[in-house]
């Protein structure tokens, strides 16, 4: 997660962490129904760093990274390039990988649309049962550190993006190809 020490006042805004967190909550409609009983969830996915075994899923953090810059850009922040870049949270990853789905594969950005493969990538995770009345911080973590450290079945269950009809080893595959089957195999129609 991001801190204050990271940004600093040039001409432009402080960060506030509170403030991206809420942006980050917008751009999923975490702030309408019917997801605003995920809040205890989504928490808990932005205080989780992304961590990867795949070489190539660094990409994914440097599209969390570009997420964080637009949100800086639109509030008139400046980075402090002399200070460490914090780590990615699973929920910037996840958010920023359902952009890059909507605006690179799809080609239909628009009110709401990143939001869907966002949640469709939670529920992939079977943590759309954790709403804020059922939550359970012990299963969430449970869910999530399986999906990060490879522990999932070999066509993807238990990860986000599941196949029916793998092409090899979901395990082994960068996150960015997973999430192409998974597209390919159930959306191709749509594309």
């Amino acid at each position: 997660m991001l801190n204050s020490n990271y940004l600093h006042l040039d001409g432009g805004g402080i960060f506030n962490e509170v403030d991206y967190y809420h942006w980050l909550l917008h751009l999923v409609c975490a702030d309408s129904e019917p997801y605003i009983n995920y809040l205890l969830l989504l928490q808990t996915l932005h205080k989780k760093d992304y961590i990867w075994t795949n070489p190539n899923d660094m990409n994914r953090v440097q599209d969390a990274y570009s997420l964080r810059k637009e949100y800086m850009q639109n509030e008139r922040i400046f980075v402090d390039e002399n200070g460490d870049v914090p780590a990615a949270s699973v929920l910037e990853v996840l958010i920023a990988l359902s952009y890059r789905c909507e605006c690179d594969i799809m080609g239909e950005p628009g009110l709401n649309h990143p939001a869907r493969w966002f949640w469709m990538a939670v529920q992939n995770l079977d943590l759309m049962k954790c709403t804020d009345d059922h939550f359970d911080r012990f299963y969430v973590d449970q869910q999530v550190d399986r999906w990060l450290e490879g522990r999932y079945k070999r066509n993807g269950q238990g990860g986000p993006f599941p196949l029916q009809h793998p092409n090899g080893d979901q395990r082994h595959k960068e996150l960015w190809d997973q999430l192409l089957e998974f597209v390919m195999e159930n959306y191709y129609s749509t594309i």
